[in-house]
Order: C-alpha cells, then sequence, then structure tokens
C-alpha cells in the first residue's frame, strides 16, 4: 500500500507530539530517561515532544489516514540539526518547566548524542514515528525511502540515531552502515551514516583512474 506523505506545518505539533507519545514509549532510552512507561510517563514524553517541536528547524513530512496523522517524518539539514538541542536558551528553559527533575537525564542523553553527532554537511534522520496500529505494514520503510530519495537527488550523506537493534536491521536495508556505538543512559545506541547513492569515495576515485591510465 503506498501511503500520500505530506509535509506538515506548525499547526499540527499538538498531532504530531501526540503520534510520537504512543510509537516511541517502550523505546528503551526513553524508558531509561522517564523511569517507566505508564500513562503519567507518557503524558510527559508528549509534553516534551511539544516543546521540541516548537522550535523544530528542519522539515516535517506525515502520512494521514482518515484524516489524523499516522506517521511521522523529519529531517534536518546540518547544522541546524545540531541547533534543535535541549541544551538551546530557548528551549532548556521551558523543559525545566515541564519536565522538571527528568531535565538532566534527558539533556545527559542528548549530550552524549551530540558528541557522536558528525561535524560535517549531512541531513539528520528523525524522528520516524508510525502509531503502533498502523505499524508492519510498511509505512515507516516507505517514510524511510522518501528520506533517501531526498538526500540522493542532493547527493548528501544521511546521519540518524536508534536506540533498538531491530531499527538497525531496517536501517541497513536502506544503505544506512553504523559507523559508532555507544551506551546513552545504560541503554546501547547505534549512530548510522549513508552516503547518498552514485557517491564515490576518494579511494574508490584513485582505483577507477588508476584502472584508466593502465587501459589507456
Amino acid at each position: 500500500m503506498t501511503n500520500n506523505i505530506e509535509k506538515l506545518g506548525r499547526s499540527v505539533i499538538a498531532e504530531v507530539a501526540e503520534v510520537m507519545r504512543h510509537a516511541f514509549l517502550t523505546n528503551p532510552v526513553l524508558v531509561s530517561a522517564f523511569g517507566g512507561r505508564t500513562e503519567s510517563h507518557r503524558r510527559r514524553q508528549e509534553t516534551m515532544y511539544r516543546v521540541i517541536f516548537d522550535h523544530f528547524s528542519g522539515q516535517l513530512f506525515g502520512v494521514r489516514r482518515g484524516g489524523s496523522i499516522v506517521g511521522v517524518l523529519g529531517m534536518t539539514f546540518w547544522p541546524d540539526c545540531e541547533q534543535d538541542s535541549f541544551k538551546s536558551w530557548t528551549v532548556l528553559p521551558r523543559l525545566l518547566l515541564v519536565l522538571r527533575g527528568l531535565t538532566p537525564r534527558i539533556i545527559d542523553w542528548h549530550s552524549t548524542w551530540a558528541v557522536h553527532h558528525p561535524k560535517r554537511p549531512h541531513w539528520h534522520l528523525g524522528p520516524v514515528a508510525v502509531l503502533p496500529t498502523a505499524q508492519r505494514q510498511g509505512l515507516g520503510s516507505q517514510m524511510v525511502q522518501q528520506f533517501c530519495d531526498h538526500v540522493d537527488r542532493n547527493q548528501a550523506p544521511g546521519y540518524l540515531e536508534t536506540d533498538k537493534l531491530d531499527n538497525v536491521t531496517l536501517y541497513e536495508r536502506f544503505g544506512f552502515r553504523v559507523n559508532k556505538k555507544a551506551d546513552v543512559l545504560g541503554v546501547p545506541n547505534w549512530f548510522m551514516w549513508r552516503e547518498p547513492e552514485g557517491f564515490e569515495s576518494s579511494s574508490e576515485r584513485e582505483c577507477k583512474q588508476g584502472y584508466y591510465k593502465e587501459m589507456y
């Protein structure tokens, strides 16, 4: 089934946050950061997402079914993706207010991610969120493919973080490769990089140039 992926505006941030709280409630790093997976934890996660996406500098896309958003895709070009940080002076005061005692753990989480964040041009993939009722129907794969098509057209690398080994396998199908792994709040996280389709590394170019020199 092919779904129509549309660009989302600021007016639907609350709905985006609701999708994400349902999609990510049991993600290991979020369970560690929030201390559980109850409805109370779910509501606090939703509040956090509202704050984050009020200041999101990237592009947001979504899939609707029956008029409601069931999938969310985000992508941000470097270095703007590094500015979407919990330590931003625009974001941190609101997080301190709404998350109270949880803020240090969440800052620690994103600080660890920041250490591993590449310092060269790329598109950052995230979030990729699908409501549980719409999962395992190819929607997540379709959104990841849209991201890959975008970076390939622009001949730019892609980057992401994930805390689920199953996701590593999924992203590898789209050409991402693990280049680092680290524990975040005691949870394994994988940092993945993807060169655009058609990209040649300098060593590959040198080998090809040497081959043609020998030929001619």
